[in-house]
């Protein structure tokens, strides 16, 4: 059964290899088709140290560099603005997708190796009339004690947040589901 994700990103530059510091950041969201193999995606930046000069997408894991497999073809020259656009995946290139081994890189006059970074994140969506939540009076209530309210971070990561019987709260860090 082919299956549509959502996509998600953080862009910045201390997720480049090696980290850089800048004030440009970013924000990515999309979706993969995967009956298709089109990838749509809008990322916004701002505040980009130099004008911008390109953008790709590339295979690789977090804290890694890897080879370019879409060109974004972006309007270049500003130091903020929106990519944006429908781009068709090599079927060799979509289980890096899934796996979360894509990146978009945004490259600038000053930082021509890339200025920020961000690693694709899908998410499958929920099913139509499916909660992925329900809240009661405004309060979440785990019943289970050695269960928690599990959340993904920026960067992908994932957390269960639990609480003892004391009332201090833990977090565990595990794949996410």
């Amino acid at each position: 059964m082919s299956q549509t994700y959502n996509i998600t990103a953080d862009i910045n530059g201390s997720n480049e290899v090696p980290a850089i510091e800048s004030e440009g950041s970013g924000t990515l969201t999309g979706t993969y088709n995967a009956a298709t193999n089109e990838i749509t995606i809008s990322a916004s930046y701002s505040n980009l140290t130099g004008t911008l000069t390109g953008s790709h997408l590339y295979v690789a894991a977090v804290g890694v560099n890897g080879g370019v497999i879409i060109d974004l073809a972006p309007t270049t020259g500003n130091r903020s603005g929106t990519i944006s656009g429908t781009y068709t995946l090599s079927s060799s290139d979509e289980a890096d997708l899934i796996a979360g081994n894509v990146y978009i890189n945004l490259h600038s006059s000053f930082y021509a190796g890339g200025e920020i970074r961000g690693q694709l994140a899908l998410t499958l969506p929920p099913p139509p009339g499916s909660k992925e939540l329900e809240v009661a009076s405004g309060d979440i209530y785990v019943k289970d004690n050695t269960r928690g309210v599990i959340m993904k971070s920026p960067n992908g990561s994932c957390f269960r947040i639990q609480v003892s019987n004391t009332g201090t709260l833990t977090s565990t860090a595990l794949a996410c589901p």
